[in-house]
């Protein structure tokens, strides 16, 4: 536990808030099943006829399939319960209309003691905008700062930096502010019941007050930095749809105001400039990772036409304009991560495409298809190469992990760095672990791909066994990211909604490996069980911030347990080396390439446990 943590939980927020303005908060049924990350919650539920849509990205798909596959109970119920009514359909939030306040209650603009305040802020700054600096840190702590005493207002307020600049509105700034303290309470070590109760206190108020706003009119650029700040939170919550579709009207207020032009970037000072491109590309990120956790189309695409921000620190953009010599900026991760997040979209374009499986089967020619999403693949496993070379020795994960408790921004970044670079791999090659499970079983893992020989260069992914190099490289990406988050310290590691998303994702690529005996030649069973033991106990650690991660753990044990049911420990460690494991259970049905390459369209049948991501 950090200094700050221990100093924030002197001072929770239950003593010094004001109770908010009685709002009604989402019932169950309306937070549904599927959390921001792609996560599933309840498992009671999982059999019934949702409407949330998730594609074949999301984790929770995958894991699915699986279940799907390995269930033997009988067919799902088609309806459920509402109101205490057999047999209806689940019932639907109706929007609601907030009228216009003409008051401001003072209660509104409640504040927790200065301490606490200043011990929340401070969290924020430190563990999220040295990722995500898309609020100009100065301008917004000299407006934080005449909440406390009056001062004047500074030259650089009136320039257009978003929050905190002179022409924000209350409620905006406010909305802002609260979801920035909800966000830090969400990063404390406390127990994850009292860290979520006291953080949805901000996020209520952060809510009621960015209600009063009529989105409907041209939006600003501090309205969508506060939308972007509450699109954070909400990463961390059950409330999947409501975080996508405040991330998707961010977006499109950043496009009425032209972040997606450089038209008229001549009307901006070069400050100015550089918030507007931060805040873009802060747009442009959560996009593409909600559309990655939930299987859904993005709304925005990378628009080279936009240059990347400069990396400079926001106390030298204003007078200086450039970063000192001989030092590195803490915003320059936020140029290499949107790079990741650049090749995260040709990944969903490329290879989680909606119209993929209706391309296929147009081809006729299933080795025209085959050598698009190989040569795909090449480039996209070339990108990622790429990327890892160009990085800054400051920001070069080096292999080490540090122990200490003491935050190292420059580290921390080095680690989320070389995580989301794991985590692509395992999403850029598992389409082709399902395929090859499915070969596995009829003995054609050598031609999962008719893969031309102009496409082979020198690279291992190109020769004839392409399929299965895939694969390999998947389960080995998958247990890399376990070792890299079981040996970083807490402080280092990522938001511990990504590490959920991580371990999980890993833990079900670790099942799948075990099914398929090409694998298995290639990456032993003693290793894949040591991994596997890791994956579960990080997932019971970091339970201590919230019950996805407990649930996470219990839905890899319970389907472990249905696809290999006489296997009371690891991963088949008693299995025979020399006997394939569909040999060994010949009664398991085939996993469907179609299954996971298509929209995912099957029946639940009879699952007994939830998925995830």
């Amino acid at each position: 536990m950090t200094e700050d943590d221990r100093n924030v939980q002197k001072y929770p927020a239950s003593r010094t808030l004001e109770p908010p303005i009685p709002t009604p908060r989402a019932p169950a049924s309306q937070e549904g099943v599927i959390d921001a990350m792609g996560v599933t919650s309840r498992a009671e539920e999982l059999g019934q006829n949702h409407e949330q849509f998730l594609g074949n990205s999301s984790a929770a798909s995958f894991l699915r399939q699986i279940q799907g596959e390995y269930s033997r109970s009988g067919t799902s119920p088609r309806t459920v319960e509402s109101n205490g009514t057999p047999g209806s359909k689940s019932a639907k939030v109706t929007p609601q209309i907030v009228n216009p306040v003409n008051g401001r209650d003072a209660e509104d603009y409640v504040l927790p003691s200065r301490e606490q305040a200043d011990r929340l802020l401070q969290c924020y700054w430190s563990r999220q905008h040295a990722l995500y600096p898309f609020i100009h840190k100065p301008t917004f702590t000299a407006a934080y700062d005449r909440l406390w005493a009056a001062s004047e207002t500074s030259d650089n307020e009136i320039l257009q930096m978003g929050l905190g600049d002179a022409s924000n509105s209350p409620d905006v700034f406010f909305s802002a502010l609260n979801a920035m303290f909800a966000l830090a309470c969400q990063t404390i070590d406390v127990m994850s019941s009292e860290r979520e109760t006291e953080a949805d206190v901000f996020f209520q108020r952060s809510k009621i007050l960015i209600q009063r706003i009529d989105v409907f009119e041209k939006g600003d650029l501090s309205l969508i930095q506060a939308l972007l700040v509450n699109a954070h939170y909400l990463q961390s919550t059950q409330l999947a749809d409501r975080c996508w579709n405040v991330i998707g009207l961010a977006c499109r207020l950043a496009q009425s105001i032209g972040l997606h032009s450089t038209e008229h970037d001549d009307q901006w000072s070069f400050a100015e400039l550089q918030m507007r491109r931060r805040t873009w590309y802060g747009c442009i990120m959560l996009d593409l990772s909600a559309g990655m956790a939930l299987g859904r189309p993005p709304m925005t695409y990378w628009n080279s036409k936009v240059p990347l921000p400069q990396a400079i620190d926001d106390e030298f953009l204003i007078g200086l304009s450039q970063q000192p010599h001989g030092t590195i900026s803490s915003t320059a991760f936020f140029n290499y991560n949107m790079e990741l997040f650049r090749i995260l979209g040709e990944i969903l374009r490329k290879v989680y495409k909606p119209d993929l499986e209706a391309e296929r089967m147009q081809q006729g020619e299933p080795g025209n298809f085959d050598n698009r999403i190989a040569r795909a693949i090449v480039d996209i496993d070339l990108s990622l190469a790429r990327f890892s070379s160009s990085l800054p020795e400051a920001l070069r994960y080096d292999g080490t992990n540090q122990s200490s408790c003491v935050e190292n921004t420059l580290h921390r970044q080095s680690v989320i760095l070389q995580a989301r670079v794991y985590h692509l791999k395992i999403i850029l090659y598992r389409p082709m672990l399902v395929r090859l499970r499915s070969a596995s079983r009829n003995r054609t893992a050598n031609r999962l791909f008719a893969v031309d020989a102009e496409i082979s260069n020198n690279d291992d992914l190109t020769r004839s066994d392409f399929g299965v190099n895939c694969t390999v490289k998947c389960v080995e990406s998958a247990m890399a990211l376990i070792e890299l988050l079981d040996g970083s310290a807490q402080v280092h590691r990522p938001a511990w909604w990504y590490c959920v998303l991580y371990l999980f994702t890993s833990g079900v690529v670790l099942i799948l490996a075990e099914l398929c005996p090409d694998i298995t030649e290639k990456v032993s069973r003693s290793s894949l069980l040591a991994c596997w033991g890791k994956c579960l106990v990080c997932l019971d650690s970091t339970a201590v911030y919230t019950n996805s991660a407990k649930k996470c753990a219990t839905d890899l044990r319970k389907t472990y347990s249905l696809i290999f049911p006489d296997q009371q420990q690891g991963l088949a460690e008693n299995q025979p080396n020399d006997q394939p494991f569909d040999d060994a259970y010949p009664d398991l049905p085939l996993l469907s390439d179609e299954l996971f390459m298509a929209d995912f369209t099957w029946d639940d049948h009879g699952l007994t446990m939830p998925f995830y991501f």
